[in-house]
């Protein structure tokens, strides 16, 4: 039984480290995904900046202002867009700044941080997993694979402590 639990273990052990291995590559594509998005807004941005010139409106928040007094829920309905459209920009952007960091360990932070759940699932949707060996996809193995082990020892001496504990109270003479 011990023998078959070591090898568990040890596959277990591959598996995370394979997985994490994964993870800046992933990062990566998912940076990608955001610049990609962020762009697309600023493009939409622009083009409604350049309406907003061409009607003597000094800048897009007085062309939102103008469309939501208006009593046409069309021009209503398009403030609303505008709105929403400059706050993604603007969530987009942070995560952009954030996740612009040569270190791995504050890129997994900003994906914590500021994540677009949209975009996160999108990319792995389309992710393709492959083995990339450099040295952020090496530590980053092995740092997921020992933190999954530490995790799982310590959850099995909890439990074992807890049997021994009912063992004891089962049988007061021992």
């Amino acid at each position: 039984m011990r023998f078959l639990l070591g090898i568990i273990d040890r596959l277990l052990f591959v598996a995370i480290f394979i997985i994490a291995m994964q993870v800046p590559q992933f990062i990566s594509l998912y940076q990608q995904r955001v610049e990609g998005y962020l762009q697309s807004n600023q493009s939409v941005l622009d083009k409604f900046n350049t309406i907003a010139k061409s009607q003597n409106l000094a800048s897009v928040d007085k062309l939102v202002l103008q469309l939501q007094n208006s009593k046409d829920s069309a021009s209503q309905q398009t403030a609303q867009l505008i709105q929403t459209t400059q706050d993604e920009t603007q969530n987009l952007a942070t995560s952009v700044q954030s996740l612009d960091s040569p270190s791995l360990g504050k890129q997994l932070w900003a994906l914590i941080r500021y994540p677009q759940p949209k975009l996160l699932l999108s990319t792995l949707n389309h992710y393709q997993p492959g083995i990339v060996i450099n040295q952020s996809a090496l530590l980053c193995g092995i740092i997921f694979a020992i933190l999954f082990m530490v995790v799982k020892a310590s959850i099995a001496r909890l439990f074992r402590r807890r049997r021994r504990l009912f063992r004891a109270s089962e049988n007061p003479l021992r």
